[in-house]
């Protein structure tokens, strides 16, 4: 601990006074980095031994270059696992949620990223994977989307968007400049990323109406006691960027030092003198030569270049009309080399080119050391404009989905009217549903028994969709949304399987629903789906039974969950009575039952679930079949009731082929499935 507390204490932070003794270091690191809490000590100790070295290695720099430190506090997120976002489609599970296969998939992150930058889809993603619980983090997004939202603002986010197109990543741009890795066009991108970001905190400072909102943030960097124009005034009053593009390094403007104007001026008459005509017979060049450059190359002096134009290299080094010319390299058609007076220039000229660039070298320096001074409140800006485009993309969803502002309370319970789920209404006509769950009306807990392909999944992913989106300061699809703060989203929704993993997708399902019985708060919201179809219907439904069991047996103090199942024989297997009971609205009509997706009170009736699974998978295996069915033998292998199997077949024979059943009995010993297609 003592080594890491060191290590520590030697860091350069933002704001640390240079000429600061030891005591005062100590002082000011104290009040940036608890030193009380072993863990983070540890954590950042661990993390600067791993980063140091791979810094020093990739930028050539002595010590790290530190803008800020965060102290994350897990209090303050709301805890899911991948898991989780895979179940709920939030993320596709890919390594890169940018690539174009992620892309093809139909994600939240997919639908809500309408951002114009890069920066802002890499702020949205780390939005969307840290949900929080921060009240007033939550409340300074949802104010901001709506700000954003209203119609008498549009002008401004446009301009907003135009401006964002423009910001770079200023974090990796200074990283390359400070280190002297950097480029002239990386100097202009900073500049212009700089420019553009003043830009949009002077149209923040001049709204009206941002309080509470993240443009009273940006707007305050305008004021005198920020640096960003004073950045800005630098970079223009000190960089020429015209002549850095075209020469490939770092030029200083005319008239910011008389010394170096001076030695320029010097040297910029010197190349005039060498063109004249008196002085360019002292190159000794061919007569058939009538183009040719005579250029500084630093560390090589004065250099001929001469285009060959189909000529061989030796024709022109052996037709010096002087002394023998040194032939120094060739690229593509171009020749360089050195003649007596190009050596007679180096002697008396060469160090006068050399001296400017360490003057100029001298000048970035002072520069850089003033960017490094006001990096931190750069990168805060850089940051805090990402964050707007990902904000305006919300704004913008929320307008064209017709989302609603969801109000965040500090009590226990979900009320959502009329929600809808995100994805599924981006493809076919949605019918939304309400949710009402609280601990004041005992129903915590809800079962949600349905037959397959009616909804109940939809519903339960819909449900935990709102509470997510609510927690990452966005808007929610529904009239009117009250979402309780949440602590945690446990699901057992999605299994994820691989070849690598030495476990049964079963085993997955256990292990998942173990952590959802252990991990589960107050403040947790739990969603259970179809648990227990890996094994045997009888313990399946045991299995699910116990953990109903098990969750309501805490009272008060279980977790808000939805469980949904089609195993109708769980609800007989339950004592307790504090759970609610809620199913899906079907009909019955010619074709059979068809849901209505509205959700109700009760449960669904057997011959519904048994009706609707049994036709579709005996529609399947005729289908599919080529060889004579075994009736007594289907009886187990669909696993259902005979009464449901004769209903089926009734269905399918004898209202379309008009026979009884002691007919369809005789066809089916004899006849192949086809001939009943």
């Amino acid at each position: 601990m003592g080594a890491i507390r060191t290590c520590i204490s030697k860091l350069n932070l933002p704001g640390m006074p240079e000429d600061a003794s030891e005591s005062e270091r100590s002082l000011y690191i104290s009040s940036v980095i608890p030193f009380e809490q072993s863990l983070v000590i540890y954590s950042l100790g661990a993390l600067l031994d791993y980063m140091q070295p791979k810094f020093k290695n990739l930028y050539r720099h002595d010590s790290l270059i530190i803008t800020n430190v965060n102290v994350c506090q897990l209090d303050d997120q709301l805890l899911m696992d991948l898991s989780t976002f895979y179940g709920l489609q939030i993320f596709s599970p890919t390594s890169n949620p940018n690539s174009k296969e992620s892309k093809r998939y139909l994600t939240l992150y997919n639908l809500l990223n309408q951002c114009v930058s890069a920066m802002g889809s890499n702020v949205l993603r780390e939005i969307m994977m840290m949900p929080t619980r921060d009240l007033n983090e939550l409340n300074l997004r949802l104010n901001t989307v709506e700000w954003l939202s209203q119609k008498q603002n549009f002008n401004v986010v446009v301009k907003f968007r135009r401006h964002l197109r423009k910001i770079r990543n200023l974090s990796l741009l200074s990283k390359r400049i400070t280190t002297y890795m950097g480029k002239a066009e990386d100097v202009k991108l900073m500049k212009s990323s700089i420019y553009y970001a003043y830009l949009i905190c002077e149209e923040c400072s001049k709204a009206t109406g941002t309080d509470g909102t993240l443009l009273q943030t940006l707007g305050d960097y305008t004021t005198k006691s920020h640096t960003i124009k004073g950045v800005l005034f630098a970079l223009d009053k000190v960089v020429d960027l015209v002549a850095s593009e075209k020469e490939d390094r770092f030029i200083v403007k005319i008239g910011l030092d008389e010394d170096l104007d001076r030695k320029k001026d010097l040297l910029t008459d010197i190349e005039k003198s060498i063109y004249a005509p008196e002085q360019t017979k002292r190159l000794g060049l061919p007569s058939f030569i009538h183009e040719y450059y005579l250029i500084f190359l630093p560390g090589v002096g004065f250099v001929v270049a001469v285009e060959l134009e189909n000529r061989d290299a030796s024709s022109v080094i052996n037709s010096s009309t002087g002394e023998p010319l040194d032939l120094l390299f060739r690229k593509d058609q171009t020749i360089y080399f050195k003649t007596a007076y190009c050596n007679e220039l180096n002697e008396k000229y060469g160090d006068l080119y050399g001296d400017i660039c360490c003057h100029e070298k001298r000048i970035f320096d002072r520069l850089v050391k003033y960017l490094l001074e006001s990096l931190s409140e750069l990168i805060s800006i850089n940051k805090f404009c990402a964050k707007l485009d990902c904000l305006i993309s919300f704004a913008s969803v929320s307008l064209q989905r017709q989302y609603v502002k969801p109000k965040i309370v500090t009590t226990r319970g979900l009320f959502i009217k009329q929600g809808r789920h995100p994805l599924i209404e981006t493809r076919v006509p949605f019918i939304p549903n309400d949710t009402n769950i609280n601990e004041t009306n005992d129903n915590l807990i809800t079962i949600l028994s349905a037959p397959n392909a009616s909804g109940k999944s939809a519903y339960m992913k819909q449900t935990a969709l709102i509470a997510y989106m609510a927690h990452i300061g966005c808007f929610v699809p529904a009239e009117v949304a009250e979402i309780g703060l949440l602590d945690a989203i446990y699901t057992r929704i999605y299994c994820p399987e691989s070849v690598h993993q030495d476990e049964s997708s079963y085993f997955s399902d256990l292990k998942q629903m173990s952590h959802v019985l252990n991990k589960g708060t107050t403040k947790s919201l739990v969603l259970i789906d179809e648990f227990g179809k890996g094994t045997n219907v009888r313990e399946g439904q045991a299995l699910l039974a116990a953990c109903i069991e098990n969750m309501a047996a805490r009272g008060k103090d279980s977790s808000i969950t939805i469980i949904t199942t089609h195993f109708l024989e769980v609800l007989k297997l339950l004592t307790c009575d504090n759970i609610t009971l809620k199913t899906i609205r079907t009909i019955q009509n010619e074709e059979g039952f068809r849901s209505l997706y509205e959700l109700v009170d009760g449960y669904t009736s057997p011959n519904v679930s048994d009706y609707n699974e049994t036709n579709a998978l005996f529609k399947q295996m005729i289908m599919s079949g080529e060889r004579a069915i075994d009736v007594n033998a289907t009886y187990y292998t669909l696993l259902i009731s005979k009464f449901a199997f004769a209903r089926c077949l009734l269905h399918i024979f004898k209202k379309d082929k008009n026979l009884d059943m002691k007919e369809i009995f005789e066809l089916l010993k004899n006849a192949t499935l086809k001939e009943f297609i």
